[in-house]
């Protein structure tokens, strides 16, 4: 009838007037609905999960959307008591100090982190949920977003993108943009993931399947720390205790290059140098097992393998900075003997 109205505006046509009788008994037929709709919510039952409940005029409305947010409740039993911005993903990746990660959130579903920066969200249903679906491959972000927007969990593209952002700076998971795998929030092209909802539905994550012990990691930033490594290395993005597991194994083999190339720029200023270090050439075949490339399939076996080899690998840097140290400052005087 409606698409009649539109095609015969003129009432005072054969085709107009007979509308008009259509459209009279439309509207006693809507009427008749609406009277009948009214009265069974106002006098009617409302059942739900067995549960039968009377329907009065004074209380219609209140118990009907009771009974909707339990309805709710049983259909996104994962649902959380708030959502995130997807704004708030580009300051988690921006925020330089690490003490202040805690204070963009609030309640017990996005306690990601402690007062100092430590990641301690793992367990969160948020973060168990997300991990999930990428624990064996990539996963886009568009795929996730319309995966996890859908009972039982019902996050928004916002929680998505900011849960991903913190679990990228907690060296949870895995990135892949324009191409390129992305293992650190610092790396370059991180930022412009997080900076627009276009971006991240074309960017996957991966879920990192293997990670070093507590224990594990805080031996080797304490190692990495106090043979000053990031002196030695000229480093841009300092080592410390957030340092995901990723970039401590790729410190490692710069900084185990660093001191094999050492002894190779040493043996070409002395020319005498393998007869007076002979031993300089077998520091130097240790340290280049451990320069290998650092990939998202080896780098926890390198990472564990160069601690079984800690105390072996800090020995030979000593000697090379010993060399280093006597060609420079005492050899022009042993020469003059």
């Amino acid at each position: 009838i409606s698409y009649l109205e539109q095609k015969y505006t003129n009432p005072n046509s054969d085709e107009g007037k007979i509308l008009l009788s259509f459209s009279s008994q439309k509207a006693e037929k809507e009427n008749r609905i609406k009277t009948l709709v009214e009265k069974v919510l106002t006098n009617g039952d409302l059942i739900y999960l067995f549960n039968v409940n009377k329907l009065t005029e004074d209380q219609a409305v209140s118990l009907i959307q009771s009974q909707q947010k339990e309805m709710l409740k049983n259909v996104y039993t994962k649902r959380l008591q708030s959502q995130l911005s997807d704004e708030l993903a580009k300051a988690i990746i921006k925020e330089v100090n690490n003490s202040r990660l805690h204070t963009y959130f609030h309640g017990e579903d996005f306690a990601f982190f402690d007062k100092q920066g430590n990641f301690i969200g793992e367990k969160l249903k948020v973060s168990e949920d997300i991990l999930y679906k990428i624990r064996n491959t990539f996963v886009d972000g568009k795929t996730l977003e319309m995966e996890l927007e859908q009972p039982p969990t019902g996050f928004s593209l916002g929680t998505v993108m900011t849960t991903l952002a913190v679990l990228m700076r907690a060296g949870r998971v895995i990135a892949k943009y324009n191409g390129k795998e992305l293992f650190s929030w610092r790396d370059e092209g991180v930022i412009n993931i997080f900076s627009a909802a276009r971006e991240f539905r074309k960017a996957a994550f991966k879920a990192v399947s293997k990670s070093l012990s507590l224990q594990q990691k805080q031996e080797i930033v304490q190692f990495l720390l106090d043979i000053e490594a990031d002196k030695h290395l000229g480093l841009k993005k300092k080592i410390d205790f957030n340092t995901n597991d990723f970039e401590l194994a790729n410190a490692i083999r710069e900084l185990v290059k660093h001191f094999a190339d050492k002894i190779d720029t040493l043996a070409k200023i002395e020319k005498g140098f393998d007869t007076l270090f002979p031993n300089a050439a077998a520091g130097k075949d240790f340290l280049e097992e451990f320069t290998g490339p650092v990939s998202e399939a080896n780098y926890i076996d390198r990472a564990t393998g160069f601690l079984e080899q800690k105390q072996k690998f800090s020995d030979a840097v000593k000697r090379i900075l010993n060399i280093e140290k006597f060609i420079r400052n005492r050899l022009p005087y042993v020469k003059q003997w």
